[in-house]
């Protein structure tokens, strides 16, 4: 992020709405809109900057996703993994697919935000899934 920012690099991603806390403040938005100045091409209106120097959080990193693999492979109840065509599979997953723990869908054109990217495709993975399981009635 700070190469990015360095180069003079836009993130270039939708605003946040502020959220709502009951207060009558909003809360802060994950990112800050900076306003074109004068003279500024028109492609270059906004810019996104982030709000915190997200290399003071790797110390943290290590144990965010420690164990998730097995804890999803654990779980009692029917599972399903959709990853976006790019995605890859840890043995762990790999091994529990093959023994048919759960059920994979791998979602082409598609990146890290697969409801958002493909919503429709998404919510008929879904819909078949609890279907097979019982769980609904086909339309």
């Amino acid at each position: 992020a700070a190469a990015a920012a360095a180069c003079g690099d836009a993130i270039t991603e939708e605003d946040e709405e502020a959220e709502d806390t009951g207060n009558s403040t909003k809360e802060a938005t994950t990112v800050k809109r900076e306003k074109q100045s004068e003279g500024a091409p028109e492609d270059q209106a906004e810019k996104y900057v982030w709000r915190i120097d997200l290399e003071k959080t790797v110390p943290l990193w290590e144990g965010w996703f420690r164990g998730i693999s097995q804890k999803f492979l654990s779980l009692s109840v029917p599972a399903l993994l959709m990853i976006a065509g790019s995605d890859r599979l840890d043995t762990e997953l790999m091994m529990g697919q093959m023994q048919g723990k759960y059920q994979l869908d791998i979602v082409g054109n598609s990146g890290h935000s697969i409801q958002e990217d493909a919503a429709e495709h998404t919510a008929q993975i879904i819909c078949r899934f609890i279907t097979r399981q019982g769980l609904a009635s086909p339309l």
